[in-house]
C-alpha cells in the first residue's frame, strides 16, 4: 500500500511539472488507441504544440496479476530531417515514468523513451513503433526495455 501512495504521488508532481495535462486536455488534439508489446494495452497521447506531446499507456496482465502504466513527456521531428523519408513520419524521443502495481511488490521507474509515428495520408489513424530503456529505482535497482507497436486514432 505504501508503494502505491508513493507512485500516486511521483506521478502526481510529474503530471504538474509536463505542462497540466488536465488544463490542456480542452485545448490539445489527441490520440487514443492500442499498444502491442510491453505493455500490450491503451495507448494515450495528448499533443501540447506542434512537436511535443505527453503519451500514456496502461494494461492489465492476468497472467502475472498486475497492472502496468508509464507516461512520457515527448519531442518530435520530421524524419525528413534526420534520415531520407516520407514528410507524414515523425521520429520522437522523450523521458517519463513507469509504475508496475503488483499484489506484493510494485515498481516505479524512469523511462528513456524513442520511436517513430506515421501519419496514413487522409487516415485519422496513425501507426507508432517504439523502444523505451527502464531504470527501476524501486523497489530495487534494475534495468529493463519496454517496447511496443500500435495504431491510434487521431482527434485533430
Amino acid at each position: 500500500m505504501k508503494m502505491i501512495k508513493v507512485a500516486v504521488i511521483l506521478l502526481g508532481i510529474w503530471m504538474i511539472f509536463s505542462g497540466q495535462i488536465c488544463l490542456a486536455a480542452e485545448k490539445a488534439p489527441y490520440e487514443i488507441g492500442l499498444i502491442l508489446g510491453k505493455p500490450t494495452g491503451i495507448s494515450f497521447k495528448m499533443w501540447k504544440s506542434s512537436d511535443r506531446a505527453i503519451d500514456l499507456a496502461g494494461a492489465w496482465d492476468f497472467d502475472q496479476s498486475l497492472f502496468r502504466f508509464h507516461g512520457d513527456y515527448l519531442w518530435h521531428r520530421a524524419a525528413k530531417e534526420v534520415i531520407k523519408a516520407p514528410a507524414q513520419n515523425l521520429i520522437y524521443y522523450g523521458i517519463g515514468v513507469r509504475f508496475i502495481a503488483a499484489p506484493k511488490e510494485g515498481e516505479i521507474g524512469l523511462r528513456l523513451a524513442a520511436g517513430l509515428e506515421h501519419f496514413f495520408k487522409d487516415s485519422p489513424l496513425t501507426f507508432f513503433m517504439e523502444i523505451a530503456p527502464v531504470m527501476s529505482f524501486m523497489p530495487s535497482t534494475e534495468f529493463d526495455v519496454d517496447y511496443g507497436v500500435g495504431l491510434r486514432y487521431s482527434f485533430f
